[in-house]
């Protein structure tokens, strides 16, 4: 399997460098230009997928084709963060900069990638 910066698997190899299976990933995670069949039930984020295309993420369950969580965040936003008020939303809307790893607090990708530095 290959991931991307996200952990999103993006392709599985056969041993011989077959190529299995290959998708790309809208950037709220609904897959398109699929080719070959699903090889691991792992996809965006390297989450989970459920029946009925949904990801596990960890606390919650994500909808990537509407860009929403299923059931409202624990979290309940901060005024500074308007977006965060939005508890059903996904990185507050920011697919670009921010991942949600836990499904319950987004994180800029710096601020992981810092954090794992760190580590």
């Amino acid at each position: 399997m290959a991931q991307d910066g996200l952990g999103s698997v993006r392709n599985v190899v056969y041993v011989s460098a077959n190529l299995l299976w290959l998708t790309s990933y809208d950037p709220f995670g609904t897959g398109f230009g699929v080719l070959g069949t699903a090889q691991s039930p792992h996809a965006f984020t390297g989450e989970p997928t459920l029946p009925g295309g949904l990801l596990h993420l960890r606390a919650r369950n994500y909808h990537p084709a509407l860009g929403i969580f299923t059931a409202l965040d624990p979290f309940e936003g901060s005024r500074d963060r308007t977006m965060s008020l939005n508890r059903y939303s996904w990185v507050e809307g920011n697919t670009i900069n921010m991942v949600d790893p836990s499904g319950r607090e987004p994180v800029t990708l710096g601020g992981l990638c810092a954090a794992m530095l760190a580590v």
